[in-house]
């Protein structure tokens, strides 16, 4: 859900105008990316693109939507899928680190420029599932489009991508996102809400061979879990064996007796029938669900654990704004969950985008202001979780005066020493304004191998995360509890 506010965005708008009239020309440009002050203006990324008008652009936010990934790292390279504006639709583009430029490789993803595509590096294929379609708010994109999936081979000789499969319809109609993910049998997955459901699909005896005729809603053993508000959404996740859907539901009377909203995960085990789903709320309390999500898992873990940020619904003085649910398997083999504040209401963080650092064990979530403005971040111990919240508790990433940015997104994979983290995020031409001089790229790079920030302006107040010596649990609000998920509801 966003916050539209027209104060904000008429700020924006005034900056802007300034900046034309003092400058004399319609963008703040440069030679190559520059400071932001924080981060890096990706002038050479205009995304505002209408044949037919110059008054609106037809791509909007095209580094969203949230659960939805634009970037992966493959073969000592950050790699995007970004909006060509001169060509009308998306490219794979690489990061030059010496320029911090982001480099078109003149590879072709998805032709429609209205669309937002989900991005899946596997090791040796790129996977891309993309279509189109928006909320109740008109957040996503302009027009509803059906689902396309596309694979590409790379030449590490070459460092270029070949297109080998597709366009392949994946899902019928449009929907706000779509999230894509492989299982540990080679067997894709996708999921997306539409007509105020939650849908799961997979691919059948290849990754080309799709019947987007057989998705089918989660299996839950309450129909009234899976029956959502319009504005509610689903993202997925590979873990431990099994693929794992986690979805908001902000519709009333989904628990007898109880003002309740939720957020739901529900797993299914690589290899069985497709009807088999353990499932459960995770996280339920009067106004808790907001259609905010991003979903990981520590790869490669035995202990099959799962992380999700998501946004809740509270809007009070002191209450959690952004959580974070984390999941461990137990001796029963199911997965208890607890839950850890990310922010409270008063810091005004919104869109969370969670990262796992294996090289340091570190949890980083990465935010940005109610409505659009600038992108921040907090980072924590995995073994240790404890955020520090109140005021200036956030690192500020990015940031440029005269800009809404907002939606950031990064990849599916943990990172490293070795991959560092770059974000990609993008001014929020629909909560602002929306002009050619507005509707650029913006970037940054986190060095965890040297354990710091980038190399651009330092933070605006760099308070550290604190880690306490044992870990120390979010203080529950009063009149609630943690909740348990264990396999008690398997379909």
């Amino acid at each position: 859900m966003r916050l539209r506010v027209l104060i904000v965005s008429a700020l924006v708008f005034c900056a802007l105008f300034v900046a034309q009239v003092m400058q004399g020309s319609p963008a703040v440009r440069v030679t190559s990316a520059a400071p932001a002050p924080y981060g890096y203006f990706d002038d050479n990324l205009p995304y505002f693109y209408n044949p037919a008008s110059t008054s609106s652009s037809l791509v909007q936010t095209p580094s969203g939507e949230k659960p939805q990934s634009k970037l992966w790292f493959n073969d000592g390279r950050w790699w995007g899928s970004i909006f060509n504006a001169a060509a009308g639709n998306y490219h794979i583009y690489w990061l030059n680190f010496a320029t911090q430029k982001w480099v078109d490789t003149g590879t072709v993803l998805d032709t429609r420029a209205q669309t937002k595509a989900d991005c899946l590096w596997d090791g040796k294929y790129l996977y891309v599932a993309s279509g189109g379609g928006f909320d109740i708010n008109g957040n996503g994109t302009t027009a509803v489009q059906p689902g396309w999936l596309y694979r590409f081979s790379y030449n590490a000789t070459t460092k270029q991508y070949t297109k080998d499969i597709g366009p392949v319809l994946i899902r019928n109609g449009g929907a706000e996102t779509l999230v894509l993910g492989k299982d540990s049998f080679g067997v894709l997955w996708i999921t997306y809400t539409q007509n105020s459901k939650v849908y799961v699909n997979h691919s059948r005896t290849s990754d080309a061979d799709w019947d987007p005729a057989a998705a089918m809603v989660v299996p839950t053993p309450d129909s009234r879990w899976t029956s959502l508000s319009p504005d509610d959404i689903s993202t997925l996740v590979a873990f431990d064996g099994k693929i794992g859907i986690l979805w908001n539901n902000e519709s009333a009377g989904q628990f007898s007796g109880s003002s309740d909203t939720a957020f739901y995960f529900a797993y299914h085990i690589d290899g069985q029938a497709d009807t088999l789903w353990t499932s459960a709320p995770i996280f339920r309390q009067p106004n808790a669900a907001d259609d905010h999500l991003n979903l990981k898992s520590l790869q490669a873990d035995a202990a099959g654990n799962v992380y999700a940020m998501v946004k809740t619904s509270f809007n009070t003085a002191g209450t959690p704004q952004l959580i974070l649910l984390v999941a461990k398997k137990n001796a029963t083999g199911g997965y208890t969950w607890n839950w850890y504040t990310e922010s409270i209401r008063e810091e005004g963080q919104t869109r969370p985008l969670l990262m796992i650092d294996t090289s340091h064990r570190m949890l980083y979530v990465i935010t940005s202001t109610e409505g659009g403005g600038s992108i921040y971040y907090k980072s924590t111990s995995m073994d240790n979780i404890k955020f520090t919240t109140g005021a200036n508790t956030s690192r500020t990433l990015i940031s440029k005066p005269g800009y809404a940015v907002n939606n950031v997104s990064s990849t599916k994979q943990n990172v490293s020493a070795a991959s560092g983290i770059v974000v990609l995020a993008s001014h929020d031409n629909e909560s602002s304004v929306d002009t050619p001089a507005a509707d650029y790229y913006f970037h940054n790079y986190i060095d965890l191998a040297g354990g710091g920030p980038t190399a651009t302006p330092g933070t605006a107040t760099p308070t550290a995360t604190s880690v306490p010596a044992t870990p120390i649990p979010t203080i529950t609000p009063a009149g609630s509890s943690r909740h348990v998920f264990v396999p008690w509801s398997t379909n």
